[in-house]
């Protein structure tokens, strides 16, 4: 049963190094910048192995030593002359990886999940050599980590993954033979991955329950759990460790996209977070306090530093990246920092940087004095943002020196931009009064094509906004002469206040129908008027759970044909037959999706047969439709469309007919992967008029098409779901397949209904979209002859960030520019206020020049 388990946990160990190291590498294509740290030795003696952790040593002579962990072993490195850095000793054991070392006194203990045992090393004879003195094997399996209490004279042995005990306490009253003393077992705790003790009191990072343990040990025969902290939504529970004066608290998850965190633990009874953190790759590992600092290894991030004077507001001083940062060790007696990577070694840094500039105060607004929540702080410079808190406050800061640019913005409010002096190590105060926004209005008329009012639509405006956990919706309904009017609405900028979206409701027989952004200005109101054409098709989504409907619009949006969408979920089966003259065509593209039983009720089918003797046009396409109709005996199945059920098609691949209209040209259908489980095969009847247009491999009917002689009726029928159809370049798309049904129906758009553009009078610089945006936004521009034209992208520092076009001749009208996010390198730009400047110059030498803000938000 033993052999069993430890067997077990290795197989998860397994797929944990596979996974990191993949990931790793993935995220490792964007570099992290070096800034705060500068380099004094680099030693890469063992890459034929690899590494894992790094500890310090520091001799009673003074003497500084890294000790540096090897897949075979652990090398330890002289870095007390910086000009010098060289190794000293190498003690050999097990080839595996995760090596972890402490020490006490001139002992250094190490260990690996390669071994059951403790290795014992003796150190006082360095620098000529170091000695293993003897081993602990009172172990039940391989230990991840341990650590030392100095000041107890205790070693903790960590054996996670579930084992029992998950802590073995040790006293080191004799430091070449520990001894057991107690144990984290059944009552304490289940796992644990990592700890820290101090002034008697054990932090266990409790691996995958979640948790952080904190107990007293003041007796450490004896533990007993003090507090056990639940980390919400937690990643792998990984390291912990606590500020020298026992108040706060870090804790990693080892979990992509999981934050550092920050605790208050004065009261263990209410530990609060306060404040969280996380690298460019997203992937944190390892987390010391030293001195208000705290310094963490980030895997393909690096070293980061961290000034946490305020605990609430960690603020990055120092970066360096290596390529996969396992350990960092902060405590040498000289100041440097080891850093030990997976694959290169041992970095020896210095930190050459400066504390932080800090800035905290209040945002209030300046008409009542009321404190602003969740108000806009942002570094232009950085790219940081903090939000302020309920009672207006906020704290914030940078690694910086000199001019810097401040955004200070709440939703309602005027925004304000300002430049200050960043000092390294100082603290500003600064409170804002910030002025409200003023507002104005859209008003507008809702018509049919004939210019007709049409009374109770729907029309919504979206406000979108960085201020706003979320757009907001606003709703008003058109009167009986169509008229709208949004009232009250704040005064836009295209960055903090952004109408970007307009439109009306489906509203039979007129579909949703759109309008770009709106600006809002003091004064006049924006004026808008929508003429409403009727829908092209009526789109009927029958899924039992309203599933699929974007892979039918999206077909139909790519063949230009509008639609009116019907839910039976939410709207019924009862369809408004009679008023299908009101579309553009009388047609109905109706879908079943993953529905098995009643799939087209009794209800519908009367619907349809009467649809279809009034001379309509309808796709219906889905899975089980035929065999629940046969089933039922059903005559819309034998009269109306003329058809059997000929049974389940098995193989995924549909197969055009070439002689047939609809199907002539197209590659084939796959539905391999998809819902289509359950296909059917359509047998003609006798004398029918269903012609195949599409077989399975055996050469039966996948789906068939009908012309009703009588009513003048037209049907494609399919045995499957469009929905179910492969999107690849192998096969036939979606978008060809209903081209080709609309086509053959007589339902496809003719031409595109869009009109002539209207070259503008003058020029203008419109607003990008979406804004805000992540990752790319369109730029959109328009010019009243023909110019030559620069389209640039700069920071708020007026730097250029990007060249998007320069020196290109345009022609007169409406233009627009893609931009990814990315500086001239192609690297992704941070978040943050970035300004796009248009020039144009036409032929007489007129020079036009405008910009506008953009907020690109990650």
């Amino acid at each position: 049963m033993q052999v069993r388990f430890r067997f077990t946990a290795f197989i998860v160990l397994a797929f944990f190094f596979y996974w990191f190291f993949s990931l790793s590498s993935t995220l490792k294509a964007q570099s992290t910048p070096n800034f705060g740290f500068s380099l004094v030795a680099h030693l890469n003696d063992y890459s034929q192995f690899g590494y894992s952790d790094v500890w310090g040593y520091t001799a009673p002579d003074g003497r500084d030593y890294a000790l540096l962990g090897v897949d075979a072993g652990v090398s330890i490195v002289d870095a007390t002359d910086p000009a010098n850095v060289h190794e000293v000793d190498f003690v050999p054991w097990v080839n595996f990886s995760w090596y972890d070392m402490k020490t006490y006194r001139h002992y250094m203990y190490v260990s690996s999940e390669g071994s059951a045992e403790v290795l014992i090393v003796d150190l006082s004879t360095l620098p000529d050599s170091a000695h293993v003195v003897g081993t602990y094997v009172g172990l039940t399996s391989t230990p991840h980590n341990i650590y030392v209490d100095t000041t107890q004279a205790l070693l903790f042995v960590v054996e996670d993954f579930h084992f029992d005990p998950a802590v073995r306490i040790l006293s080191l009253a004799d430091p070449e033979h520990p001894v057991q003393i107690s144990v984290l077992g059944a009552g304490l705790g289940t796992d644990a991955h990592d700890l820290f003790s101090q002034d008697s009191i054990l932090y266990v990072a409790e691996g995958i329950n979640g948790s952080i343990g904190i107990f007293d040990i003041h007796d450490p025969s004896a533990p007993t759990l003090l507090q056990r902290l639940f980390i919400p939504a937690p990643g792998y529970v990984h390291n912990v460790w606590v500020t020298e004066d026992n108040q706060y608290m870090v804790t990693t998850e080892e979990t992509t996209n999981k934050t550092v965190k920050i605790w208050d633990i004065r009261d263990l009874n209410n530990i609060q977070l306060v404040a969280e953190y996380l690298g460019e790759n997203r992937l944190a590992h390892n987390a010391f306090f030293k001195d208000n600092l705290l310094y963490l290894s980030h895997y393909a991030s690096g070293a980061k530093l961290l000034d946490v004077l305020d605990m609430s507001s960690p603020i990055e001083i120092g970066s360096y990246d290596t390529q996969s940062d396992w350990g960092i060790y902060p405590f040498s007696a000289n100041g440097l920092v080891y850093v030990s990577d997976i694959s290169n070694g041992l970095y020896v840094l210095d930190f050459t940087g400066s504390r932080a500039y800090r800035l905290a105060g209040t945002l209030t607004d300046a008409t009542t004095g009321a404190p602003i929540a969740d108000g806009w702080i942002e570094i232009a410079d950085n790219g940081k943002v903090v939000r302020s808190a309920p009672d207006g406050g906020y704290a914030t800061g940078i690694a910086a020196s000199g001019p810097i640019t401040l955004h200070v913005a709440a939703f309602g409010y005027q925004s304000q931009t300002l430049t200050l002096n960043a000092q390294p190590g100082v603290i500003d105060t600064m409170n804002f009064q910030l002025d409200p926004l003023p507002t104005s209005s859209i008003e507008g008329v809702v018509q049919d094509a004939n210019n007709q009012p049409i009374a109770g639509a729907t029309v919504v405006l979206r406000l979108n906004s960085p201020l706003l956990s979320a757009p907001q919706l606003i709703t008003t309904t058109t009167s009986s002469s169509g008229q709208f009017v949004f009232s009250n609405l704040l005064v836009s900028d295209s960055v903090w206040t952004n109408y970007d979206s307009l439109w009306v409701e489906q509203l039979f027989p007129f579909p949703t129908t759109g309008h770009s952004g709106v600006v809002t200005t003091v004064g006049n109101p924006a004026m808008v008027q929508f003429n409403l054409q009727p829908a092209h098709v009526f789109l009927v989504n029958d899924d039992p759970a309203g599933n699929y409907l974007e892979k039918y619009t999206a077909a139909l949006q790519a063949n230009h044909t509008t639609y009116f969408v019907w839910n039976t979920v939410t709207d019924g089966e009862q369809i408004p037959i009679s008023r299908m003259g009101e579309l553009q065509t009388p047609t109905i593209l109706w879908f079943t999706g993953d529905a098995t039983s009643n799939v087209l009720s009794a209800e519908a089918q009367d619907s349809l047969s009467q649809f279809l003797a009034q001379g309509g046009r309808l796709l219906l396409t889905g899975q089980n439709i035929a065999e629940d109709l046969a089933n039922q005996g059903s005559p819309f199945l034998s009269g109306d469309l003329q058809l059997g059920y000929g049974g389940v098609a098995g193989p995924p691949i549909i197969r055009p007919v070439q002689n047939h209209p609809l199907a002539a040209g197209l590659a084939n259908i796959s539905t391999a992967g998809s819902n289509q489980v359950s296909k059917d095969i359509l047998q003609p009847l006798s004398g029918s008029v269903a012609q195949p247009a599409f077989t399975y491999s055996n050469g039966t009917a996948a789906g068939v098409t009908l012309e009703l002689s009588g009513s003048g009726a037209r049907v494609v029928f399919f045995g499957f779901g469009m929905e179910g159809m492969a999107e690849n370049s192998t096969n036939a798309s979606r978008e060809e397949v209903m081209g080709r049904v609309l086509s053959w129906l007589g339902s496809l758009p003719t031409g595109i209904d869009e009109p002539d553009p209207i070259q503008p009078e003058s020029f203008a610089l419109l607003p990008n979209f979406p804004n805000p945006f992540n990752p790319s936004t369109t730029i959109r521009y328009q010019l009243g002859q023909p110019a030559e034209i620069s389209l640039r992208i700069f920071d708020t520092l007026g730097r250029t960030i990007r060249t998007l076009v320069s020196g290109a001749q345009a022609a007169a009208g409406e233009h627009q520019v893609r931009w990814d996010g990315t500086d001239e390198q192609g690297r992704p730009v941070s978040s943050g206020i970035y300004l796009y400047q248009l020039e144009a110059r036409t032929a007489d030498g007129r020079l036009f020049r405008s910009a506008r803000q953009m907020l690109l938000l990650k």
